[in-house]
Parts: structure tokens; sequence; C-alpha cells
């Protein structure tokens, strides 16, 4: 079962911008779990021409937890049915893992003219590759890119096109 909340509020006065994530996860006989909390700040620079800036930072937490009691083996297959009641040999303990995420990132806004807006962006994430592994084994959280591009086109007074292009690399994956 998967659970999410995020929240994002503006302080206009002063061209800043606060946000947090909540994310929980749990999944499987192990009850694998997954919990989450970010918060991010990021300041906004109005520059001349029709142009801002946004920078920003996020820091988060990230608990992992594994319940070692709640998994079944062969080895509890008593020749007829399945028993829980037999001890296994298997040496799973349970265990948890509790780390620090942090990630960086900027906005560029331009206002071509009074209805069409071009805004590009690029995002770092996972800067300090936590270790999520269990047991000793350092499994270091992969950093993440992403680089976007969009255009707010008015078609009509009531007509908006808004095409785009977002580009992730994640470790091994693009």
């Amino acid at each position: 079962s998967t659970t999410a909340f995020s929240a994002e509020g503006k302080w206009h006065k002063r061209g800043i911008n606060i946000g947090g994530l909540f994310f929980h996860d749990q999944v499987g006989d192990g009850q694998f779990k997954t919990v989450e909390l970010t918060g991010a700040i990021s300041k906004q620079f109005v520059l001349e021409g029709n142009q801002l800036i946004s920078a920003g930072v996020s820091f988060g937490l990230n608990y992992r937890q594994l319940n070692g009691n709640k998994l079944y083996f062969d080895d509890q297959f008593d020749g007829l049915v399945f028993n829980p009641a037999i001890a296994t040999s298997e040496v799973i303990q349970s265990d948890s893992r509790t780390n620090g995420t942090l990630a960086i990132g900027g906005v560029y806004c331009r206002k071509i003219n009074t209805t069409d807006v071009l805004t590009a962006g690029l995002a770092a994430f996972n800067l300090n590759s936590p270790n999520q592994g269990f047991y000793q084994v350092k499994i270091a959280r992969d950093r993440r890119l992403n680089l976007f591009v969009q255009l707010e086109k008015q078609l009509r007074p009531s007509w908006t096109a808004l095409p785009g292009l977002s580009v992730n690399f994640h470790g091994e994956y693009r």
C-alpha cells in the first residue's frame, strides 16, 4: 500500500516558495516499508526584460525497514504442508536504515509577449548518494538529473498549447 501527500505555498512579497512531501509505502510478506519526509524552499529573482530565475534546495529523510520475522522459507514445509511454526535455518533479521537526501534545482522563465511564456529548468536529486543497503552492505541511491523545457503558447483567448520536453537520467536509466 502506498500513500503520499504534498503541499506547496508561496510568499508573494518575498518571492519565496516552500513545500513538503510525505511518502509511505509498505509491500510484501516482510512488510518492507519506506517512509520519506522532504521539505523544499526556493527563491524567485526577477530579471530585466520579462525574465525570472528561481533557485531551490530540498532536504529529505528516508527511512526503510524490513521485518524478517514475517518472511517464510522453503524449510518450513514439513513434507505435507507449509507450517510457519517450524523454525527456519535462514538468518534474516529485522533491520532498518535512516538516511538523508539532498536536491537542488533552478528554473528560467521568459515572457515572450503578453500571452506566451518559455520555461526551462534543471534539477539534481540524491546528490549525496545515500546508502539504501541493509546488513553492512552499501547500496548507493543513484543520483537523478532532470532537464525540461516548456512553451506556453496562446492559440486563441480560451485555448493555450503547452508543448514540452522532459529528460531524466537516473543511474543507468534514461
